[in-house]
């Protein structure tokens, strides 16, 4: 400051009791020097180095409306990063909460669809190995549960037939071994009768063969 400008100023006490000391402690501040100095002062964040603190910092400048005077106001680079540190663990950490959630979630989900299928397998699986009165649960109100219905359904069709099909082969044993017994009935009827025949017919021989002698 001029000479004359920093006494008035000091006389005025313009700062407190501090004016002489304050105006006296001239340190250098080069990004908000610039900033200071611009035209039309930039009013984003910025990086720089602070003499009062030794550190680098992130400030904002704001220039008065009633006097050309300029303020910034500045913040340790290390606090910053220790929030945002501080900030992307909490993020982290709910990040890892919400994917354990979720993974229980879609395997909770994957349970209620894979424990059907599975026992809808068993049942396949029974009925092929000849185990035709295996049926699921068809209990649920979704889609899968219409499918074990229908699976069901097609069971005890599957089932009935068979039945039907095993009675029907036991009515066709009964017949055959009827019939069977039938012809056997006539077979030894007829040899019966061959029989009475040829001897018929040595008798007659026999008796013609003693009337010609």
């Amino acid at each position: 400051l001029a000479p004359a400008l920093r006494n008035r100023l000091i006389a005025e006490g313009r700062f407190g009791a501090r004016t002489a000391a304050l105006l006296d402690d001239v340190r250098p501040f080069p990004a908000q020097f610039e900033r200071a100095r611009a035209a039309s002062p930039d009013l984003s964040v910025f990086r720089g180095f602070a003499p009062a603190s030794e550190t680098w910092s992130y400030g904002v400048g704001r220039r008065f409306k009633t006097v050309p005077w300029s303020v910034f106001y500045m913040v340790p680079e290390a606090g910053i990063v220790a929030q945002i540190a501080q900030v992307t663990r909490d993020r982290v950490l709910v990040a890892l909460v919400l994917i354990a959630a979720a993974g229980a979630a879609g395997w909770a989900f994957a349970a209620s669809i894979l424990t059907p299928i599975r026992a809808l397998a068993r049942a396949a699986a029974a009925i092929a190995a000849g185990d035709l009165s295996a049926r699921v649960d068809d209990r649920r109100r979704d889609d899968l549960g219409r499918l074990d219905a229908g699976f069901n359904t097609m069971a005890e069709r599957i089932q009935e037939q068979s039945g039907a099909l095993k009675r029907s082969r036991d009515e066709l044993d009964d017949q055959v071994r009827e019939r069977t017994a039938a012809l056997l009935q006539v077979t030894r009827e007829l040899k019966a009768e061959i029989a009475d025949r040829v001897r018929i017919e040595s008798e007659l021989k026999e008796r013609d063969a003693a009337l010609h002698r």
